[in-house]
């Protein structure tokens, strides 16, 4: 992790550099074959004293007496000799750390045992507390490196800021100038090794990693890191490290000799082996090719028969944790997979066909044989899709895998400019994302597009683009009910924010949704038919056409078709509640009609219209807000009208309306032009008794009376009811009330 600055900061440091004096004095005894003691375990500036308790005796920390070869010691030394009973052999003052081993050189000494070792353990320097102190670990990365037995230190930085506190500070400067800087600790053994120093806040600290202690300049090639000032990371004259020390306390993690926080994995050996059992033809060469070969049949890497119909490769190298695409070829011919295996890779644009994938681990990894052209060792059944309801159901499978359900996706893009659209897709995890892979269209005008895709069961993830990624990509901000919320792996706190759903296994529709949005559109599409009238036109040979803000103003995208009688028409699908601005054409851009300073004109001689619902517009005459003269539209228009025209769309006066025309009339219709013989007068109406008799004696029905009336509209009948409202026989009445009603 680097944190980048603009402006050097110009701090005093306020502490320094402490020398630590308690360096400690031991000794060892030498006598018959023996060191005593035979190992210690020091500190670095700690000095060792050999003296001679009897026998003739040297300590040669050199070469290995018994083996003869270099002991490898941090430093190398040799004494005298000395036969002197309580003489002093030899001292030194040990300076590098690391571990010395060492023996008598005299005779045989040494095999009969007089050895001996000293373990000399590097003391960090230490300095005074910084006026704001900040505790800062640094960790890096070795597991790549073969780290030197005196462990990794942090070291150098530029000789410039050492001696200038006004631009930071150095390693160097805070461990004593000159290397040899701060031994850092791997405690755990994992490769990483960490230090934690305590560092003044909000200034510059620089340094470099050394593997290894030296106590000058001249290490071993590799052992400083090299200069990063190409790499994007380095400054000053030998591009060393920089970290600007933050506020609080923090952990830096970085790999050795590069610029990166982590380091990348060794690589891991990996072993394939198939199974030809089942292969029809005459085996001549076996290989494998993939994206470790790059693809190239030059470079495709030959397998052995180790045995019957099984054949191995041999062991080669991929990268750990990566995605391996890989193919058997037989014969020189590259096997066919079925896209369905469990250990199939497809490519989801379709460019590709299907390959074998390996995902490695930080582990070596020896395939097991599997029989060419499957997943499977041969004879162990047949993958595929066992269920009748998925869209790839295999009747052949015995091992049920990879179902695929077919996933009707649906995006209302009424009320998208589309001016700059090509296409629209639909991009999720099924199909990695891929862009345009998967295109939807709009079959049948209404501004919906749909595409079907099969995909696995389970949940997926999507969003609906244009121009793949090129264009327009859906936004939400993760409240909405429909989508999904994802933390990255790079930040938590950042969320990708997809649609959601979780396929069934059986066919399954989306209802349609919006652009951008979890419902349905509000702004539905809506037919609009346009018609003009060109019979006092000369139609050109071209045609008549309709243009406007709705097509773009294209000429020739919306041709307008001959109905007869002089009357053109076409029907467009547009946004409701939207205005559009149009006008007719005859015959291209120069034959453009013309409506201005007309009522109808919306501007620059274009009309204009806004669409509540599906809507036929009036076959105006071309370059006239008006129905043509003797337009065939024009005629009555009331349907309550007895030669009502349901084509009028201008009422011309013409309307017939029948009905009773004698003001006097009970039914009179100030409305009526001719007069139907419906007339009432019930207002001069009078009910009148014609003649009535009695029973002729008791107990006879020989009753009667007649009723008629005089003053309405003639044409009278009447009805004789008893009191109990049931009719009777005016002519048959026995004794009782009668009512009469005429």
């Amino acid at each position: 992790m680097i944190r980048n600055f603009s402006n050097l900061s110009v701090l005093l440091i306020l502490f320094a550099f402490v020398f630590d004096a308690k360096a400690d004095v031991y000794t060892v005894n030498a006598g018959g074959y023996y060191y005593a003691p035979s190992s210690l375990t020091i500190n670095t500036g700690d000095t060792v004293y050999w003296y001679n308790d009897g026998g003739f005796h040297n300590v040669n920390a050199q070469t290995n007496s018994i083996t003869g070869e270099d002991y490898n010691n941090p430093e190398s030394f040799i004494s005298g000799a000395t036969s002197t009973v309580g003489a002093e052999i030899y001292m030194h003052v040990f300076t590098v750390p690391g571990t010395y081993f060492y023996d008598c050189s005299i005779g045989n000494h040494a095999a009969n045992g007089m050895v001996g070792s000293i373990n000399v353990l590097y003391q960090n320097p230490t300095y005074d507390t910084p006026s704001n102190p900040v505790d800062v670990t640094f960790r890096v990365n070795m597991q790549d490196q073969e780290v030197s037995e005196s462990g990794v230190f942090m070291a150098g930085g530029p000789w410039q800021v050492t001696q200038n506190s006004s631009y930071g500070y150095t390693a160097a400067g805070l461990s004593g100038g000159t290397p040899p800087g701060f031994l850092m600790n791997d405690d755990n053994g994992d490769g990483i090794w960490e230090l934690t120093l305590t560092l003044e806040a909000n200034t510059n600290f620089y340094w470099k990693f050394r593997n290894g202690y030296f106590n000058n300049w001249g290490a071993i090639e590799g052992a400083w890191e090299g200069s990063f000032s190409s790499l994007g990371c380095g400054y000053w004259d030998n591009g060393d490290r920089l970290v600007v020390v933050p506020s609080s306390a923090e952990s830096f993690d970085f790999c050795f000799n590069s610029c990166d926080s982590e380091c990348p994995l060794p690589p891991v050996n990996a072993t394939f082996s198939v199974n030809l059992a089942d292969y029809p033809d005459p085996v001549q060469t076996v290989e494998i090719q993939g994206s470790f070969t790059g693809w190239d049949p030059a470079s495709n890497i030959s397998l052995t028969n180790v045995g019957g119909t099984i054949w191995t490769s041999p062991v080669f190298s991929l990268a750990a944790n990566s995605d391996n695409n890989y193919r058997f070829v037989v014969n020189g011919v590259s096997e066919l997979l079925n896209p369905q295996g469990s250990c199939v890779a497809v490519d989801p644009s379709g460019q590709f066909d299907p390959t074998r994938l390996l995902q490695t681990s930080v582990s070596d990894t020896v395939m097991e044989a599997v029989c060419f052209e499957s997943c499977l060792d041969c004879g162990s059944g047949i993958e595929g899709c066992t269920n009748p309801e998925a869209s790839n159901y295999d009747p052949d499978a015995t091992i049920n895998y990879g179902c695929l359900y077919d996933v009707t996706f649906a995006v209302d893009l009424t009320g998208y400019d589309m001016s700059e659209v090509e296409i629209v897709n639909v991009n999720g995890t099924f199909n990695g994302w891929c862009g345009t892979c998967n295109v939807m269209y709009d079959e049948d005008g209404d501004n919906i597009y749909t595409t079907t895709i099969p995909v696995p069961e389970g949940p997926v993830e999507y969003i609906f683009t244009t121009n793949g990624w090129e264009g327009d990509a859906e936004s939400f901000d993760g409240t909405e009910e429909c989508v999904l919320a994802t933390a990255t792996e790079e930040d938590s706190t950042q969320f990708y924010v997809n649609r959601y759903y979780d396929v069934l296994p059986s066919e399954n529709v989306l209802d349609p949704v919006c652009f951008n949005s979890c419902n349905e559109c509000i702004n539905q599409t809506v037919s609009v038919t346009f018609r003009v009238d060109m019979s006092q036109q000369t139609v050109s040979a071209q045609g008549v056409t309709v243009i406007g803000s709705f097509n773009g103003y294209n000429i020739n995208a919306n041709p307008l078709n001959d109905v007869g009688n002089g009357v053109y028409e076409t029907t467009i699908n547009l946004i409701a509640n939207t205005q559009y601005m149009f006008s007719y054409a005859n015959g291209g851009f120069a034959g453009l009609e013309s409506v201005n300073g007309q009522d109808c004109e919306a501007v620059s001689g274009y009309r204009s219209l806004v669409a509540e619902s599906d809507s036929i517009l009036n076959p105006v005459c071309f370059s006239s807000c008006d129905l043509c003269e003797d337009s065939q539209f024009v005629g009555c228009t009331d349907p309550s009208a007895s030669n009502y025209d349901p084509n009028a769309v201008s009422d011309d006066g013409s309307c017939v309306f029948a009905g009773c025309t004698d003001n006097t009339a009970d039914n009179y219709d100030p409305n009526a032009t001719i007069d139907d013989g419906s007339c009432t007068f019930c207002n001069a109406f009078q009910a009148i008794i014609v003649f009535s008799g009695d029973a002729s004696i008791a107990g006879a029905c020989d009753g009667y009376v007649q009723a008629t009336g005089q003053g309405g509209s003639g044409n009278y009948s009447y009805a004789v009811y008893d009191e109990n409202s049931i009719p009777q026989n005016p002519f048959g009445l026995c004794a009782g009330t009668y009512t009469a009603e005429v």
